[in-house]
């Protein structure tokens, strides 16, 4: 019996190593599967043209304004688009003082876009856009 044993355990391991060595040595490459890269926002909008298509509501917050940055054509142009970014409102080009929950005035204001972190295209901010109201 212990022969048998020993036998069939031969031919269990010489069969494993040479299956190894078949399936190791394969010249088909593998298709990768690493995620495709994605492009940062600094390098694809790097200014807002907005004076069309926003007018000031002193009643309402900046945060209002969203929709309106969405359709800016540098935004709504992009390809693939932009998924479900976040936008900040600045008084300073720095975009040090946050004024997104304040009410809408007449002036300058910073604006900067960040990418969803879900966004399968594209990742990071834009630096502070300069609109006019």
């Amino acid at each position: 019996m212990r022969k048998i044993l020993g036998l069939w355990g031969a031919m269990v391991l010489s069969t494993t190593l040479s299956t190894s060595v078949t399936a190791c040595g394969s010249t088909n490459p593998k298709p990768s599967l690493s995620p495709i890269a994605k492009v940062d926002l600094k390098t694809k909008i790097t200014a807002l043209k907005t004076n069309h298509i926003i007018k000031i509501d002193p009643s309402q917050t900046y945060q209002m304004l969203d929709s309106k940055i969405m359709i800016a054509e540098q935004i709504s142009d992009l390809t693939p688009h932009l998924q479900n970014p976040t936008i900040k409102y600045f008084s300073d080009d720095q975009a040090k003082i946050d004024i997104t929950n304040q009410k809408q005035k007449a002036g300058d204001l910073y604006v900067v876009i960040t990418a969803d972190i879900n966004d399968a295209n594209y990742q990071g901010s834009t630096n502070p856009l300069k609109i006019s109201l």
